[in-house]
């Protein structure tokens, strides 16, 4: 029999004979020991003595199965990916090559590994989607995009994808949805680990880690580096498209990248919970090669991060189960870009843009099993600062832009119908107050509209819900409906302007999605080891007040307006099956449909850009005896390049060609104890593209790896 401490209703499922949990529990409490976080919670705390007193409880048989942190996502209301980065010391792969493999998902990259890459959710764009670390945002205020070359990989345990509806306890309403990256635990890597990859482009990937576990304490410390030249042969149309005559096939220059990355975790039990300690440091510098016809062998791109974390977590016994989890947070980030050249007209001014941010959250449950509900709260803080600073021929610090989010979330979890059916309505109230300084400098030409912006403040107040239903039946089936509003704050950059570059328009009104989905959900075990997964959905989002950019001519810059609006709808199937015979199988597909609703008539009734009406993927692996093979094929279909759906320079018609991509990955065991050998061709065809325009995709790419397992 397993000693588990369990409460009431804290395990949902189906009863199952012979797999049971017995619970034998002695709780002793000592004069004058009350937790200062219930002091927090309940400001009538009463003070309870009692000395030297035990109190036996009788044997306890819960019958039903232990649920999982994934089966807990998994059985939430909203659709959600979970994947698993198990073997990313075996591959050279970024965060944005696992989430472009996701139902729903499609990526942009400006040129491949390690370069700036933005993910759209159900055909949101990249400012739509909130990405996290641990639960932490990452999304920064003042541009609102994440890059997703900038999520660490070797320390990542697997890569959260809430399409459409985030979860509760995450603070920020999202119209897209959620990318959570979930770091590995501590101890969870046994006490050591050793890999080393090589491949194509010389891009070399070399990573170690140690873990240690103690019944009261556990360690994980990991440390990454990669470097790559980056100089892939693309087709060069020397800026003439028109013009074939001309062109001629060259290699990408000052394409270079090097990263490193590491991350200290520590958990240890402190007041009768789990208190964990976390810091993150990242560092990434690489070239800007820029256009493809017109390459750049100057500019340099360096970006710093250091994360900070520290969590506490524990269970009560209040009459009722509950739990209650509290963390602060420091963000600290430097993207410093320089222009090597000699300072003189023409040339790029030097910046370093600092993103300082610092928060704290409470979050809490309560399980009321007689009124057959679950209730949850969140209650978020967090400031953020950025500032700029420009350095030609001499430095110049900009104003300092703040913003301060207060966010409340509820939600209830009822249960009808003997838990086959659950109701989950959620509400949540965001106050964004946002602050910058006069300017010390403006040009001539745009001080009138410079000019209103001294001390400038920006309050948003708004209120966001959602109501999700499961119905439950049986026999593995989920049916999921999901109905809620959600919101996008305009950046510090779109309301307060940027370098003389960008108008400001503190007058920006957020964005609002109206989200609905309704699907299914499928798995079943087969046999000892088998299992068979599907799952379809069909969305809706209704968005307006879409924020666009806009050229005004007399100031020679942009300014960002609420004028546009859309409808998108779409598909979502995926399938996994595994294993017959050491064989699996696991596709997906999307079908979108996103058109510009917007009053203005050259764009109203046309197909947003970057947003593929189809992309599909599938994969075939098998493993025996220590071997794997792995066959993977991913379908994009051809997008629109422009809001006006115009022709492409390159004369090729309106849309992006079809890209299609095969990657086939063989591990095989050296013969040695815990030693592997990995060996990946990706782009097996050799495909040459461009994802973005004028950014062009490297082709095939070999890789091998050797992984050491101490």
């Amino acid at each position: 029999m397993d000693r588990v401490f369990c409460f009431p209703g804290s395990f949902r499922g189906q009863p199952s004979a012979g797999r049971g949990f017995s619970v034998k529990a002695q709780i002793t409490f000592l004069i004058g020991l009350i937790s200062p976080i219930l002091i927090a919670v309940s400001a009538h705390a009463q003070e309870v003595a009692f000395r030297d007193t035990v109190y036996s409880v009788p044997e306890i048989l819960v019958e039903a199965q232990r649920i999982s942190d994934l089966d807990e996502i998994r059985s939430r209301p909203a659709f959600v990916t979970i994947i698993p980065v198990d073997d990313a010391s075996r591959r050279i792969s970024s965060a944005a090559d696992y989430i472009a493999r996701t139902v729903g998902v499609h990526v942009q990259s400006m040129g491949g590994y390690g370069a700036y890459s933005t993910a759209s959710v159900r055909g949101s764009s990249g400012k739509q989607v909130h990405v996290y670390i641990d639960g932490i945002p990452l999304s920064m205020a003042h541009a609102g995009a994440t890059d997703l070359a900038d999520l660490p990989m070797a320390s990542v345990e697997r890569i959260e994808v809430y399409r459409g509806f985030g979860p509760f306890d995450l603070s920020g309403s999202s119209i897209g949805g959620v990318i959570n990256v979930v770091t590995r635990k501590p101890g969870d890597r046994g006490r050591g680990a050793l890999s080393a990859s090589y491949g194509s482009l010389s891009t070399g990937k070399y990573e170690a880690s140690y873990g240690l576990s103690r019944p009261d304490f556990d360690l994980l410390a990991i440390g990454s580096a990669v470097t790559s030249e980056g100089d892939f042969k693309f087709l060069d149309d020397n800026g003439t498209p028109y013009n074939t005559e001309d062109d001629e096939t060259v290699r990408r220059i000052n394409n270079d990248l090097t990263k490193y990355e590491g991350l200290i975790k520590a958990r240890r039990q402190v007041v009768g919970g789990s208190l964990i300690a976390s810091n993150q440091f990242y560092y990434r510098r690489q070239g800007l090669p820029g256009y493809s016809a017109v390459q750049s062998s100057s500019e340099r791109i360096t970006k710093t991060y250091d994360l900070f974390h520290l969590g506490w977590r524990r269970r009560f016994l209040l009459g009722v189960p509950a739990e209650i989890r509290i963390g602060t947070h420091y963000l600290f980030k430097l993207d410093h870009f320089e222009d090597r050249r000699p300072k003189k007209a023409g040339v790029k001014p030097d910046e370093k843009n600092r993103t300082t941010s610092i928060g704290a959250d409470l979050r809490w449950q309560v399980h009321l099993p007689r009124l057959r509900q679950s209730l949850r709260g969140l209650v978020s803080l967090r400031r953020e600062a950025f500032q700029p600073e420009e350095n030609f021929l001499e430095t110049v610090t900009g104003a300092t832009q703040r913003r301060t989010t207060i966010a409340l979330s509820l939600e209830d979890e009822i249960s009808l119908a003997r838990a086959h059916l659950r109701l989950v309505p959620s509400v949540r109230y965001e106050r964004y107050t946002d602050h910058t300084r006069p300017f010390e400098s403006v040009r001539a030409d745009m001080a009138s509209y410079f000019r209103n912006l001294v001390e400038a403040r920006v309050t948003h107040n708004l209120t966001s819900g959602s109501v999700g239903l499961v119905f439950a039946p049986g026999r593995g089936l989920s049916i999921k409906a999901n109905y809620g509003r959600h919101y996008r704050v305009p950046t510090l950059m779109e309301l307060f302007g940027y370098r003389g570059m960008i108008v400001p328009n503190p007058d920006l009104e957020p964005e609002t999605g109206l989200n609905r989905d309704l699907g299914f959900r499928f798995e079943q075990g087969i046999g000892a080891t088998g299992y068979l997964a599907c799952e379809y959905a069909r969305f809706w989002s209704d968005v307006k007040r879409l924020i666009m950019f806009v050229y005004v001519p007399f100031a020679g810059a942009s300014q960002a307006t609420n004028v546009d609006e859309a409808e998108i709808d779409g598909h979502e199937f995926s399938l996994s099956y595994g294993t017959w015979h050491g064989l699996s199988v696991a596709g997906n597909l999307t079908l979108l449909r996103a058109i510009n609703t917007g009053p203005i008539s050259y764009l109203n009734g046309k197909h947003l850009p970057h947003r593929p009406e189809m992309e599909a993927s599938a994969e075939l692996g098998w493993t025996h005896a220590g071997i794997a093979a792995i066959y993977r094929f991913n379908h994009i279909g051809g997008n629109y390049w422009n809001a006006y759906n115009g022709k492409t320079p390159s004369n090729q018609g309106p849309l992006f060609p079809v890209r299609r991509l095969h990657t086939v990955a063989f591990t095989i065991p050296t013969g040695l104890q815990g030693t592997d050998f990995t060996l990946e061709v990706r782009n097996l065809t050799d495909e040459r593209f461009e994802d973005v325009m004028g950014y062009p995709m490297p082709g095939r790419s070999v890789s091998g790896a050797v992984s050491l397992d101490l």
